[in-house]
This record gives structure tokens, C-alpha cells and sequence, in this order.
């Protein structure tokens, strides 16, 4: 009887071994795949997908352009996607909102002028930041449709434009949103919003 058990054990472990090894190589070649699967995500995430714009060629409301935001890290401006997500109709209710959680920083708006409340949101592609992030804001210009400022009553007029909330600690491959509010003369049925610093790369939006 020992002599039949001996070749038994013999053969159960090259089986079980066998199993063993062919179960290993099928999960070596799964987490491959995963890792190609993710690295081709990543790489994706990291393209980025914005048109460039001029006042000539601006952008409309929703489409993302490209516009340069300083990297203190790097000491440079870098390339980033930028969208104008949408201008807000009840304006008077976010500069109230703004207003109660701001009580020593209150926004009057002047009767002469239309208020304007609008979101844009930025996101950051091989953009190195610290291990708390960055904010996204940008430089923001209105002018009117030729690039040119405001004139009323003969006067040229620079809109001011303020930041009602920002979104903080966004790293590279995210993205975040700001809310500006500035002041238009009335009559101004059409103008445009440039996102960027002068001398660098700036997303264009007629509105």
C-alpha cells in the first residue's frame, strides 16, 4: 500500500504545483493589463482639449479654450484649459449671498451700471504644484467686443472685476471653479471677457 501512495503524493504536487504556476502567470498578465489600462487613463487625463481664441475669433459660453496661468514653483506661465460655464440670471441674489457671509466686504451695485455674475472653471495639465495645491484663478479683463475699454460720458472706464468664491487646493489633472462679479454700462449688449495675463496665452469669450 505505501508503495502506491508514494507515486499518489507524487503526482498530486506537480498538479497542484502546475496550477500553482499557471494561476501567477494569469494574474501577472491581469495586473499588466490593469497598469497599461490606467497609464492610458492617466495619459488621457493629461491631454488637453482646448481651441486657442482671439477677439476676432473669440469663444462662446460652454467651449474650452486655452489660456497661461503663473506656476510659482516653476517661476512660469504654463498652458491650461479654461471654460466659461455660464453667466448667472439671478446676479442680484449671489452679490446678496455674497454680501451676508461678507460683512465688512459688501458690494454695492450702481444703478447706472448692469451687474454681471458669471463661473468659469480651470483645469491644470502637467501643471506642478504643492502637495496642498493651487488656486485657479486667472487675470480677468472685460472689454467690449474690439478689445477696446468701456467709454461713458467720454470717459474711458475700467470694469473691476471681484472674485465672489474660488475654489482652493486643486492639483495637477483637476479642476476647479471661480465666481467673479464686475459692472457694465447698461447699454452694453455685447462684450468680451479675456481669461490670461497680458503678454501670455488668453481665452477669448463673447458673451
Amino acid at each position: 500500500m505505501k508503495k502506491f501512495l508514494i507515486p499518489l503524493m507524487l503526482v498530486l504536487a506537480i498538479l497542484v504545483t502546475g496550477c500553482t504556476i499557471d494561476i501567477s502567470k494569469n494574474h501577472d498578465r491581469d495586473d499588466n493589463a490593469m497598469d497599461e489600462e490606467e497609464r492610458s487613463t492617466d495619459k488621457e487625463k493629461m491631454e488637453s482639449v482646448g481651441s486657442t481664441s482671439s477677439k476676432d475669433a473669440p469663444l462662446s459660453i460652454g467651449e474650452v479654450g486655452i489660456s497661461s496661468k503663473y506656476n510659482a514653483i516653476l517661476d512660469t506661465y504654463q498652458d491650461v484649459d479654461v471654460k466659461l460655464l455660464k453667466i448667472y440670471d439671478d446676479e442680484l441674489y449671489q452679490i446678496e449671498k455674497y454680501n451676508e457671509k461678507n460683512p465688512d466686504d459688501q458690494i454695492e451695485v450702481d444703478d447706472d451700471y448692469k451687474a454681471v455674475v458669471l463661473q468659469y472653471e480651470v483645469s491644470l495639465f502637467d501643471f506642478e504644484t504643492e502637495s496642498f495645491g493651487t488656486s485657479v484663478e486667472l487675470d480677468t479683463e472685460i472689454t467690449d467686443v474690439n478689445d477696446n475699454s468701456f467709454v461713458v460720458n467720454g470717459v474711458k472706464q475700467v470694469i473691476d472685476v471681484k472674485v465672489l468664491d474660488s475654489d482652493a487646493g486643486i492639483t495637477n489633472g483637476s479642476s476647479g471653479k471661480v465666481t467673479i462679479f464686475f459692472q457694465i454700462p447698461k447699454d452694453v449688449t455685447n462684450y468680451l471677457v479675456k481669461l490670461g495675463t497680458n503678454n501670455q496665452k488668453i481665452a477669448y469669450y463673447k458673451v
